[in-house]
């Protein structure tokens, strides 16, 4: 894989704020991590051997630094989402609805009501309607 500037047909100045894809960041930063951890786990035990005391000093260094790693990789997971969804409440906030004007003057349209009010048609508090 190239690190040229075209990825899936959009140049880096189109990916969005800064020219940067924050989903091709995201991807790289989750392959590091996971290419870290691979050489965390299999590193040590390809280097000694099964029956040496080096391999059990290790371990809890190793485990400490697995959980560093995998809350870092759920800090970027979490700003991802957040990254992600505050897109789309930008988007939903910039586009009218269907039917909706682009003024916020006229969003509501006003609707003329005619009540009349007269002695035929009232009944008087108290009385059922089949009584007069």
């Amino acid at each position: 894989m190239t690190s040229d500037d075209h990825t899936d047909g959009r140049r880096a100045d189109e990916a969005g704020p800064g020219g940067v894809d924050p989903i091709r960041e995201f991807l790289l930063g989750v392959a590091a991590q996971i290419d870290q951890l691979a050489g965390l786990i299999a590193g040590p035990r390809a280097a000694t051997s099964a029956g040496t005391e080096r391999v059990g000093l290790e371990v809890p260094g190793e485990i400490t630094t697995l959980l560093t790693e995998i809350g870092d990789l759920i800090a970027r997971l979490i700003a991802a989402v957040i990254a992600v969804l505050e897109a789309i409440a930008t988007a939903l906030r910039s586009t009218p609805g269907p039917g909706e004007s682009a003024g916020p003057d006229q969003r509501y349209e006003p609707i003329a009501v005619r009540i009349d009010v007269g002695a035929a048609t009232r009944t008087p508090v108290g009385e059922p309607e089949g009584d007069r």
